[in-house]
């Protein structure tokens, strides 16, 4: 009796530690420009099957034959918004590669020399023109990165800060 006790504890152990620590598993920040909280921004987080569908997702010279494997091997997760203090949060994700993208409505474009701009970390896009509702349409694509087991990240994006930095004042791609 005391084995098949033990037995069963050891399970669920294992099952809290394994299946359990997966659920908590997140990806969650906040999407702000010139440093408020932004709400209402439309979050897409995607999940590549791999490293190297990661790898293709960061290259600057795709194949086509690269193009047709990246759209295999990657996939939009449900889009959510931001909410009124421009928080997100994707929940119960599973270990692997992802990446994540936001857009949103800006009353202002950023002072830049360029509509468009890539720094480490993030592609930027704005329209600088502005659409029916009056605003610039603001873009932004981060870099793939890993959710490894039990883990979360926090990726917080300010658009206005992001198109100040260094790489972005000098111009477009």
């Amino acid at each position: 009796m005391k084995s098949k006790i033990a037995f069963v504890a050891a399970l669920l152990v294992f099952f809290s530690a394994c299946c359990l620590g997966q659920e908590a598993m997140t990806v969650s920040g906040t999407l702000s420009d010139k440093g408020k909280p932004f709400p209402g921004g439309l979050v897409v987080l995607q999940r590549l099957k791999n490293e190297k569908c990661a790898r293709i997702f960061r290259s600057h010279h795709v194949t086509a034959d690269e193009a047709r494997e990246f759209q295999s091997c990657s996939k939009d997760l449900p889009w959510i918004n931001t909410d009124e203090k421009g928080a997100y949060s994707y929940g119960k994700l599973k270990p692997g590669w992802y990446a994540i993208r936001f857009l949103w409505l800006m009353s202002e474009p950023p002072a830049s020399k360029s509509a468009m701009c890539a720094t480490e970390d993030w592609a930027l896009a704005y329209e600088p023109r502005k659409d029916k509702s009056g605003k610039y349409n603001g873009f932004a694509q981060g870099m793939p990165f890993e959710l490894k087991a039990n883990e979360s990240k926090q990726v917080d994006f300010n658009y206005q800060d992001q198109f100040r930095s260094r790489d972005c004042s000098r111009g477009g791609y």
